[in-house]
């Protein structure tokens, strides 16, 4: 995506991040002399009526809120071919999902961050808005003028007003952090969906681990000894599946995580990780921010004809099991025309997560893989890996209107060795940065449909990623590649 020099009256400095359904950009106000963060539509979006609403409505939320504890919202507007944008104040700190160490933040500071994001959910619970989406990647660090940093709650492309979320509503949110009642059509969406998103935060800045899915579940304290009983049972609550056992609000979540803060004693706080987190302050009534992420650039590109892949599409050598039971069904006939790409499939350990557009998420095996048997050199016995599609039971001679999207964990760096052939197709090798990965991709576009294969590698990680996506759905590949999320 080449860089614009402006938008609106203000200039681009470089694009800070791509999502399913739109860029952010680092830009310039030089009246104010001052960073902002503008998010644009995607294209592919700007002509779905009830996506562009939907991209609008997030900006109405923020502005009306103007709130120190979320995104603030300052300006709106519309490029020349008719794409609405926003713009917001820019946080220069990244996220809380990057600052979370395998073993989990020191219990004091885990309590204290998972508090403040409570408290800005409550934010928009007065204002009769569900999040639906709180997650680690949505809370934002912005620095002070005073040196030190705030926290914000950020990414409300799926919130919904309450008012309407009794009746129809579309399966939204990402696994581990998600409400059982987000996952079912008209299963009616309140604050407590919130609620739990709360607590699977909390769970993951204690234990290091996404919560696993219900019944497979072990409590904070089992998997770190030293956290005390009432914490680990804060925890349990705010998750509990059936949401009148949950808290009553977001607010008394938070007093109670404020509460238990109060009675910790060195003993049961365990050592700060190698590079901890600055302290989050209360924010004051003019934090703005926005989420920052390395600019994405294209390194090099070749492009042949009738080309030879790595390795065959798909499963000859990935070892999840036919006969395993699909965990996740999405009802294909309930969804809206143009929904956007909002749904997040994940592996059972909850360690490997992706965003695929709705419509593909019929069915999903998500078990592990064995990456030596697909030609990779890797020895483990078992990775982490889903595959998630409209019709898995029937692959590899899938037909071109049923997707699928394979993942999976490895230690390999390379791409499979094997080959197979895609006769007829155009071949396109490229290499380019997609947010904090470094990606490899070998696409083969065929007359009705295009397969993609790509090494995604990153310090400390290395993603191995299937694709097959109908013709009117190319652009989609590198926002899906874009969303995968790996903690080793």
């Amino acid at each position: 995506m080449t860089t614009p020099r402006t938008i609106g009256r203000y200039r681009v400095d470089r694009r800070l991040g791509t999502g399913g359904f739109a860029s952010v950009w680092l830009g310039y106000d030089e009246v104010l002399q001052s960073p902002v963060a503008i998010k644009v539509l995607a294209d592919n979006w700007s002509h779905e009526l009830n996506v562009r609403e939907r991209f609008i409505e997030e900006a109405r939320i923020l502005r009306r809120a103007d709130s120190g504890r979320l995104v603030r919202v300052y300006d709106i507007g519309e490029l020349p071919d008719g794409r609405p944008y926003f713009v917001m104040t820019y946080a220069d700190r990244g996220t809380l999902q990057e600052r979370i160490p395998p073993t989990g933040l020191p219990l004091a500071s885990a309590l204290q961050l998972s508090e403040l994001i409570g408290r800005a959910a409550s934010v928009l619970h007065g204002l009769d808005i569900v999040h639906r989406d709180i997650k680690p990647s949505n809370v934002l660090f912005a620095s002070t003028p005073e040196g030190g940093e705030r926290i914000l709650l950020a990414d409300l492309g799926i919130a919904k007003a309450m008012a309407g979320a009794s009746g129809f509503t579309v399966a939204a949110g990402t696994a581990g952090y998600m409400a059982p009642e987000q996952g079912v059509p008209y299963g009616g969406i309140d604050p407590r969906a919130d609620i739990h998103a709360l607590g699977a935060v909390t769970y993951h800045l204690v234990t290091g681990r996404v919560p696993a899915p219900h019944g497979q579940r072990p409590t904070p304290g089992q998997l770190q000894p030293g956290v005390p009983e009432p914490v680990s049972s804060a925890i349990m609550r705010a998750l509990a599946p059936d949401r009148d056992s949950r808290w009553a609000s977001a607010a008394d979540f938070a007093d109670e995580l404020a509460r238990l803060q109060s009675g910790l004693t060195p003993p049961f706080d365990r050592p700060a990780p190698a590079h901890p987190a600055k302290p989050a302050a209360e924010p004051p009534a003019t934090a703005d921010p926005h989420p920052s992420a390395p600019p994405g650039r294209t390194a090099t590109v070749r492009k042949t004809t009738r080309g030879r892949s790595r390795r065959g599409f798909v499963l000859a050598a990935l070892a999840i099991p036919a006969a395993l039971a699909f965990t996740f069904v999405m009802i294909n006939s309930f969804l809206l025309p143009g929904q956007r790409p909002d749904v997040t499939v994940s592996d059972t350990t909850g360690r490997l997560r992706a965003t695929v557009p709705t419509s593909w998420a019929a069915e999903i095996k998500n078990t592990g893989w064995r990456p030596a048997e697909s030609g990779l050199n890797d020895k483990a016995s078992k990775r982490p890996a889903f595959l998630v599609g409209t019709a898995i039971g029937d692959l590899p001679d899938t037909g071109p209107d049923e997707p699928f999207v394979f993942v999976g964990a490895t230690s390999d760096t390379k791409l499979p060795p094997r080959n197979i052939e895609h006769a007829g197709c155009e071949r396109e090798e490229s290499k380019y940065k997609a947010l904090s990965w470094n990606v490899v991709e070998i696409r083969f576009t065929c007359a009705d449909r295009v397969f993609s294969e790509a090494g995604l590698r990153k310090e400390g990680a290395n993603v191995y990623v299937q694709i097959k996506a109908p013709l009117n759905a190319t652009d989609q590949i590198k926002e899906i590649l874009s969303s995968i999320e790996f903690d080793p």
